[in-house]
């Protein structure tokens, strides 16, 4: 069987040899796979070219993934904190980008009456905390008044067809 590349190979001959007087001397000079290479199937030990401890790169390079990963854990939780609003409701729906609607086609109903139950939804939780008074039907109008549209800018339809989309997705 022919060994891979890199691998150790036995040597023939006797098969019991002294330990070199170099690995006796301290624990520190024991050769690491990066100082020991492999030449024609044989090993032999090479010379340490630095002063560098095994494995201290590979503690470097996983404090810095650490360190850059802590980093960007901060600034999300900063930017996650900063855009909350500070516990005030708001009447928004989220970007949408701008696409015209064909009502004849199913889909585009669908996708119409889809925006307009998330927009009552929205308007619902906007005065949820509210006691139930004439304000708060008030606050509750406008917002959904301003969700439709939204609604209507953004997909190019009318105001009615948005307050009516419920009933023709079917």
């Amino acid at each position: 069987m022919m060994p891979m590349p890199g691998q150790w190979e036995r040597r023939s001959g006797s098969k019991s040899r002294k330990t070199p007087p170099e690995l006796n001397d301290r624990a520190e000079r024991i050769p690491t796979p990066d100082v020991a290479s492999v030449v024609q199937g044989e090993a032999t030990i090479g010379r340490v070219t630095g002063s560098t401890v095994r494995g201290s790169r590979d503690r470097v390079t996983w404090f810095k993934v650490s360190a850059g990963a802590s980093v960007l854990l901060g600034a999300t939780l900063v930017m996650m904190w900063v855009q909350q609003g500070h516990g005030t409701p708001l009447c928004a729906t989220s970007f949408e980008a701008p696409r015209r609607l064909q009502l004849s086609r199913t889909g585009d109903r669908e996708h119409l009456a889809a925006d307009r139950g998330a927009a009552l939804r929205i308007a619902q939780r906007y005065v949820a905390s509210e006691p139930d008074t004439a304000a708060r039907q008030q606050r509750l109008s406008a917002c959904d008044a301003q969700l439709v549209q939204s609604i209507a800018t953004t997909h190019g339809v009318t105001l009615d067809q948005v307050r009516t989309s419920a009933d023709f997705s079917q």
